[in-house]
């Protein structure tokens, strides 16, 4: 008799214990690194999923990745995160500021570049009231209005005069007020609190945006304007939005990440488009975001792995309107290139939408990074990350049956016979961690799941296939 095969890739995530407000809670920010996520719950606490091998996961892990949302600790005081390539930055609700992950620069800023796998304390002081992560290096606001860098100096990012890396928060300057601090590769832009724009380190590619190619040590003024309000930098080039709701660009060009219809880097701010309607704006290592008034989502430049989440990997040099969607909130471009290996990182990205209860994710997963309880690559945002347990899809359905349920020792997975399974099984528990996992090829009508080891309680069982998913509610006698 002819077999049927149905391809599938088989993930089985028994998660232990899921408390009723689990789905209920506000997604406030989302931040992507090199190959890791973070996200920050409206209950305080922080999630984190993919690459733990410097211990950016605050985990207590260096050696292992994870791919489900895991909580950091049990603090609920965290109210902003910030990642870099493999580090992250995180603020308390009492202006401490702590760090965790990749420490060898010195972008941990507690002296030393001994890399830390759990949340660490950046000195004693409790006035920081802005964080963010570059690659390498890291930047904060203190609540006087002075801005601090620490990390990698190689080309002068950190503005303090000189290229010395520093271990420890170094202040930048503390003349005038600062309102936000970006840093892209290599090179720092600051928004100040009069609506100017200033820059220092690398300007190979115009980098700075002030009409030069000439590096700077200390923070240079890109131009007169004074009418900035928000600024994200990539690779290289830099997106600036303006109180008018018009957003500019200069810098690097290769993959048409300024948006202009081309591929020529700029020195100077150019308009992108002739729209007045942006509301947000993000970066990602060679792509741009922008969210508009009516909540529409437009990205361009760089779509290697389907990070732009249109569905393709087509490349764009002009804004190109993502699904048609109209409630996203925020995205976070993910931080890009590796100088050690000298290759691209960060081709992926995060974002929320609606009333902030729905998470999504799209492009590269090399890690685990989106979380999506696999390691596939996506390229269209995936919107279902801990947003409800959505309805089982009945073509699987059709196909699957779980028993018993309850279930004490064993249990079952049911295809029809003269049917054939391949693929992934894995078992992590409610914070992500791994506990099983197995390639597998079911060419019998049965396979049973020895759950024996488990304690009593509710549990959630998923099985994925490329673009299906099966969801139920398994019992543990």
């Amino acid at each position: 008799m002819k077999k049927h095969f149905i391809p599938l890739v088989l993930i089985v995530s028994i998660i232990a214990f899921i408390p009723s407000s689990i789905f209920a809670q506000k997604w406030m920010k989302v931040s992507a690194g090199g190959r890791f996520s973070a996200a920050l719950r409206s209950d305080g606490t922080i999630w984190e999923c993919g690459r733990a091998a410097q211990g950016q996961l605050g985990n207590g892990a260096d050696t292992t990745q994870v791919y489900n949302f895991a909580q950091t600790g049990t603090d609920t005081d965290w109210v902003d995160i910030s990642c870099g390539e493999d580090h992250i930055l995180a603020l308390k609700r009492n202006g401490s500021l702590w760090a965790w992950g990749n420490n060898g620069n010195g972008e941990l800023g507690v002296g030393d570049s001994i890399s830390r796998k759990y949340p660490e304390q950046i000195n004693s002081d409790f006035d920081w009231v802005y964080i963010s992560a570059s690659s390498y290096a890291s930047y904060a606001i203190k609540k006087d209005g002075s801005i601090w860098g620490w990390g990698l100096n190689f080309d002068g990012n950190l503005g303090d005069s000189n290229r010395v890396n520093q271990a420890v928060p170094v202040k930048i300057d503390g003349t005038y007020k600062w309102r936000k601090i970006c840093a892209g590769k290599p090179f720092s832009m600051a928004l100040r609190a009069d609506g100017t724009l200033w820059a220092s380190g690398f300007n190979g590619d115009g980098d700075l945006g002030n009409g030069t190619l000439k590096n700077s040590l200390v923070l240079v003024q890109v131009n007169t304007d004074n009418d900035w309000i928000d600024i994200s930098s990539g690779w290289n080039f830099t997106i600036a939005l303006k109180k008018n709701g018009t957003i500019w660009s200069w810098g690097y060009n290769g993959n048409g990440q300024l948006g202009q219809g081309n591929i020529s880097p700029l020195s100077k701010p150019k308009m992108i488009s002739s729209d007045s309607d942006w509301v947000r704006i993000s970066t990602g290592c060679l792509y741009g975001y922008g969210i508009k008034r009516n909540g529409t989502l437009w990205a361009w430049g760089s779509n290697y792995i389907g990070e732009l989440g249109d569905g393709t990997t087509n490349q764009y040099d002009f804004p190109k309107m993502i699904g048609s969607e109209n409630d996203w909130r925020m995205v976070s471009g993910a931080k890009g290139y590796s100088i050690s290996s000298n290759v691209l990182r960060g081709l992926f990205s995060l974002g929320i939408r609606g009333d902030s209860s729905t998470l999504c994710v799209t492009g590269e997963n090399d890690y685990g990074q989106l979380g999506i309880g696999s390691f596939m690559n996506i390229h269209q945002y995936d919107c279902d990350i801990y947003a409800g347990i959505p309805d089982i899809k009945t073509s699987i359905n059709d196909h699957i049956r779980i028993f018993p349920n309850p279930a004490n020792e064993t249990v079952n997975i049911s295809i029809p016979v003269n049917n054939q399974i391949e693929g992934r099984i894995c078992i992590s528990d409610m914070n992500g961690k791994q506990v099983y996992f197995n390639n597998i090829m079911l060419t019998n009508n049965l396979m049973p799941i020895d759950i024996s080891a488990l304690p009593q309680g509710v549990y959630l069982l998923e099985i994925f296939s490329k673009d299906q998913v099966f969801r139920t509610k398994l019992v543990k006698e």
